[in-house]
């Protein structure tokens, strides 16, 4: 356990912190969630546990196709938070290489999210697929219907909808959480739990 967190907890809570700005985005959308809700400048907040601080929020003020775009943008890092600690916690957890794993969702999932991870990392704010040779096929998590067809991705602009959207990935986050295959506490005498293997 690293930090206080467990392998399960950390992939838990960036699929959570996703799933916040996704509904904050939709919050926005809807109106529910307006410029007039959002405090400007320096404010003395009270935490849960009875403490005083002050916060200091640089946010100006701005119109509905502004905050639509910010909160756009929060879902955008959040995904690229998400795929990117998710595939850390994986690989610090699973031996050998994502396409050497020999089970099969447990091998599509870590293919995908190394594609995600390796795509972000060259450019955040309009991410192109790089996807090496051998990665260039279809990955699928038949159990929640979540498919990326790399075959042709290769230095295409990365879209959500090359893998069925974020819904899709959700679920994916969500069966890597509760299969706990990587998370065991005696990984590191029991061998591999995921059976992966270099390659």
């Amino acid at each position: 356990m690293r930090g206080g967190f467990g392998p399960e907890w950390e992939i838990r809570m960036v699929r959570e912190n996703l799933a916040l700005s996704i509904a904050c985005w939709t919050a926005v959308q809807k109106g529910q969630i307006t410029s007039e809700h959002l405090p400007t400048g320096r404010e003395v907040l009270v935490t849960s546990d009875g403490q005083m601080v002050e916060v200091f929020s640089p946010l100006p003020p701005m119109n509905r196709a502004e905050l639509v775009r910010c909160s756009t943008n929060q879902v955008r890092g959040a995904f690229a938070f998400s795929a990117m600690q998710s595939h850390r916690t994986l690989e610090s957890v699973c031996s050998g290489k994502p396409l050497g794993d020999t089970e099969p969702a447990l091998r599509a999932a870590r293919a995908c999210l190394y594609l995600i991870d390796r795509s972000f990392r060259l450019g955040m704010l309009a991410p192109v697929w790089s996807c090496p040779p051998e990665y260039r096929q279809p990955l699928a998590v038949d159990s929640v219907s979540f498919v990326l067809d790399a075959t042709g991705l290769d230095g295409k602009p990365v879209s959500w909808d090359d893998f069925g959207g974020l819904e899709k990935y959700l679920e994916t986050a969500g069966l890597l959480r509760r299969r706990g295959q990587c998370a065991g506490p005696d990984r590191s005498r029991s061998g591999d739990p995921c059976g992966g293997h270099a390659g």
